[in-house]
């Protein structure tokens, strides 16, 4: 008795190649590429107190934006030192002068936008908390700004 061999068929896989690169340059020409934008900040920085330290309370100056406003708060438990709209950020820089002349050694805020601030009143707020202009020369306020969002 002969026996019969098989004979086997081999896949064809150059028409399945051929469609997925098809596939993946429409993909490609079709996503739509976002421009993404990086505001640099510091980390928070945490130290234990010695008891030297507990005289005095920390600045712990935090800055809340809202749409409409933004509120500086002071101190450990936060309390509201003042409130001003988007048009008043001179008014605000004057405040942030005499509470730095009063804290000079502090040089952290820490900023908490809501997610319906825009970039633009963010990048502002953040401009007018690290330096102030005076003649001309650059003195700085509080150079690390700390980021903490709200939900």
């Amino acid at each position: 008795m002969k026996k019969i061999k098989k004979k086997t068929s081999k896949l064809n896989l150059i028409p399945i190649l051929d469609a997925i690169f098809i596939f993946i340059f429409f993909l490609l020409m079709s996503a739509q590429f976002i421009d993404m934008y990086e505001i640099g900040t510091d980390k928070p920085i945490t130290s234990t107190l010695s008891n030297n330290d507990n005289k005095k309370d920390p600045l712990n100056l935090t800055i809340k934006m809202n749409k409409t406003a933004i509120s500086i708060f002071l101190g450990m438990t936060p309390k509201l030192y003042k409130s001003y709209s988007y048009q008043e950020l001179n008014e605000y820089r004057t405040d942030l002068q005499k509470i730095k002349a009063k804290h000079p050694k502090e040089t952290s805020a820490i900023l908490k936008p809501t997610t319906n601030v825009s970039y633009k009143k963010i990048v502002n707020v953040i401009d007018y908390t690290k330096e102030q202009s005076i003649n001309g020369r650059k003195v700085a306020l509080f150079e690390q700004v700390i980021f903490n969002t709200e939900l």
